[in-house]
């Protein structure tokens, strides 16, 4: 009998011991959002947010905390998306003393939420209204559609330039899922750009994959994908217009 304790179940104790406090503190910042989340998914986030801020050296509750904040608004993988290099940079440099990488974070965060956000996420909300407008007369199966599909996007967040990046982070996050098509790589682009480039392995969004699951052929996939993902982002403008009203 060994009464040695391996690494794994040492940090797993830690983990249980220490979710309660995570999960409280994200229903306390979105409780419509980390209900509707599950508590399984929920877990993989928290477990997510904390292998990453080890990756960074990052070791308070309050690190991994101010994390999970940042990657709900900009996607579990933000520190991969090129957008979002400015944020993540403080991180990246080594702390010489006190280690104030979080708060260096926390003023670039500050000043992207302000200027592409806006005051209760009222600049994200008109974005989000232009692009519903846009979409839906937009054939994103149609040959050389990722044309128009960035113009689409210009034209919703004039404040951020998709560029023919988001293309290329649709392709790849298509082949990952098994939608190898312009189709599939128009879709997956378009959510790269609303969700953050990992969306396709964020566990904030686990209905990616749920959703082509059953259907049979990659076109159907997509459609299926395409459908319920637009769908979402407009319930998420009357959720987020409906909280700016009260």
């Amino acid at each position: 009998m060994s009464f040695v304790i391996n690494k794994g179940a040492i940090e797993n104790l830690d983990f249980y011991s220490h979710y309660p406090k995570y999960k409280d503190a994200l229903l306390a910042l979105d409780e419509h959002r980390f209900r509707g989340l599950g508590d399984k998914h929920t877990q993989e986030f928290v477990k997510h947010a904390v292998t990453v801020s080890k990756k960074f050296g990052l070791v308070m509750q309050s690190d991994v905390a101010y994390l999970m904040f940042v990657m709900q608004y900009l996607g579990s993988y933000f520190f991969d998306d090129p957008r979002y290099k400015e944020i993540i940079a403080p991180l990246y440099i080594k702390p010489t003393t006190v280690d104030r990488r979080i708060e260096e974070m926390r003023v670039e965060f500050v000043q992207f939420a302000h200027r592409y956000l806006g005051k209760n996420l009222q600049k994200y909300v008109d974005a989000l209204n232009r692009f519903s407008n846009e979409i839906r007369l937009c054939d994103l199966e149609a040959p050389k559609s990722n044309v128009e599909l960035l113009r689409i996007l210009r034209v919703s967040y004039p404040d951020i330039d998709p560029d023919s990046d988001i293309i290329a982070i649709g392709k790849s996050a298509a082949n990952d899922l098994g939608l190898k098509h312009h189709y599939g790589t128009n879709v997956c682009g378009m959510l790269g750009f609303w969700l953050g480039t990992g969306f396709y392995k964020d566990p904030l969004y686990p209905w990616v994959r749920d959703i082509i699951k059953k259907p049979e052929s990659v076109i159907e996939k997509t459609i299926a994908l395409q459908t319920y993902a637009i769908n979402r982002l407009e319930k998420q403008i009357l959720l987020l217009e409906k909280r700016n009203d009260q």
